[in-house]
């Protein structure tokens, strides 16, 4: 080794120092690549400890949905899952078409009852204006039995004369 040393220091000293320079930088670039190695040795290292890790947590909660539904076939499973996924959507699309009915008929009530509003304005208008004809007729038979009576009085009073004259 000290050989080595002396025969690299010698090579210094007879070599110019731009040379020196250059296999320093050289002599940093290779450290540099061996250090980078090493972190990608290290990145590979962490994923495939992160791959191990979600493939121990697909397989726990496997075993819990296996022992909570007694089902131990990973394609039966998926195939149950579809199935209920199917009958979901079956029954979600049902409940919105439900909804929509529900809007529609609550439109159609709420449009009845403006018709039975409207209905119930012309009717009491009319109403009103049956009322007042009949007030009208009615003040018109009194008025006319008043005179009718009186008349009938004036005819008893000028037939009990006409009776007396004779």
């Amino acid at each position: 080794l000290l050989e080595e040393e002396l025969c690299l220091s010698s090579k210094r000293i007879s070599t110019p120092s731009w040379k020196v320079l250059i296999e320093a930088k050289e002599a940093k670039k290779q450290a540099e690549k061996q250090k980078n190695m090493k972190n990608e040795t290290n990145t590979e290292k962490e994923q495939k400890q992160i791959r191990r890790e979600r493939m121990q947590n697909f397989e726990d909660a496997f075993r819990k949905i296996a022992a909570s539904t007694g089902i131990h076939d990973v394609e039966e499973l998926v195939r149950i899952f579809i199935a209920n996924e199917e009958q979901n959507f079956s029954l979600f699309t049902y409940a919105n078409e439900q909804a929509n009915d529900i809007e529609r008929l609550e439109g159609k009530i709420n449009d009845l009852r403006d018709e039975e509003t409207r209905n119930a304005n012309e009717s009491g208008n009319d109403m009103s204006q049956y009322n007042i004809v009949m007030h009208d007729l009615e003040k018109k038979i009194e008025s006319n039995e008043a005179q009718s009576t009186a008349l009938e009085e004036k005819c008893d009073v000028d037939q009990a004369t006409f009776n007396g004259l004779r």
